[in-house]
């Protein structure tokens, strides 16, 4: 492991975010490869740049995938359940890239980026603990915490809000065209045919719960054993804010990042900050949903 060495890194916590990012990029290599090579299939002849181009794609993803098991094998993971996910990845891309319907193209997205990394960080943390539930502090509520734990959730949650409107405010008053309401939110749901069930299923459902492992459940713990609170609170919020990519969505982002990630540390409990953000992306569906 050249790399490995070179940087002299040792930190499992590093080797297992380099990991992630490597698995990251073949998932990206791969839908690329799916992209080129459902295109050649749909020319229905012989393409010569097409073919050049796939195979120069395919030699890529075949050098990092290689690469990338290597890594992980060295690292003690499960190499064969990452196989299958490597095949499942490639499988879903090349399905997505066949359909010419928008709205199942994004849900493809979905699984093969939202759901593929959880199944990759659940094998992560399996190298650590075999219950990943456990690991991840997915906890049950007793009845008799369950008014503390909601009255913890709504303040944080609601503490939030006059910042993300003084942002707005903000905004508004510099004429920050660039960090403006966009139009994604309409524009997935139009390509999903406004099949609200679908839609509701991903966003209120799947995404928050999905999104709550990937960085409450296992970036803001490891973040917290290796910094102080204050550190792994904004630099867990400010990778969540990244995520959403668009200008207008990356800072409410991050300060809803840091509501849920004092939920989380607050509650010792993955659910509470997952219900939150499962509620906040229920109202955001409804106010875009007035607006159509």
């Amino acid at each position: 492991m050249g790399i490995i060495k070179y940087f002299k890194i040792n930190d499992s916590f590093i080797l297992d975010f380099l990991l992630i990012l490597l698995f990251i990029l073949q998932t990206f290599l791969l839908n690329a490869l799916g992209v080129k090579l459902s295109t050649i299939i749909s020319l229905n002849e012989s393409n010569f740049s097409e073919l050049i181009k796939f195979l120069l794609l395919f030699l890529l993803s075949a050098f990092i995938i290689k690469y990338f098991l290597s890594f992980a094998h060295k690292n003690h993971l499960n190499t064969k359940r990452i196989r299958f996910l490597i095949i499942l990845t490639f499988l879903i891309s090349l399905i997505k890239n066949i359909f010419s319907n928008e709205g199942m193209q994004i849900l493809f997205e979905f699984m093969m980026f939202n759901v593929g990394v959880v199944i990759f960080i659940s094998i992560i943390i399996s190298k650590y603990d075999n219950n990943v539930a456990n690991w991840l502090e997915i906890k049950k509520i007793f009845k008799s915490k369950i008014a503390m734990i909601i009255g913890i959730s709504l303040s944080y949650y609601f503490l939030a809000w006059p910042i993300i409107f003084l942002w707005a405010k903000i905004i508004e008053f510099l004429k920050l065209d660039n960090f403006n309401d966009s139009n994604y939110s309409k524009m997935v749901v139009e390509a999903l045919n406004n099949n609200y069930i679908l839609i509701f299923l991903l966003a209120v459902i799947l995404g928050p719960i999905c999104e709550e492992i990937i960085f409450r459940g296992y970036l803001f713990k490891i973040l917290k054993i290796r910094l102080n609170n204050f550190y792994a609170i904004i630099l867990n919020s400010i990778f969540f804010g990244i995520i959403h990519i668009e200008l207008s969505a990356i800072i409410p982002a991050v300060i809803l990042g840091i509501s849920l990630s004092l939920i989380r540390l607050k509650t010792n409990n993955l659910i509470p900050s997952t219900i939150i953000h499962s509620l906040h992306n229920l109202l955001a569906l409804i106010v875009t949903m007035q607006t159509l």
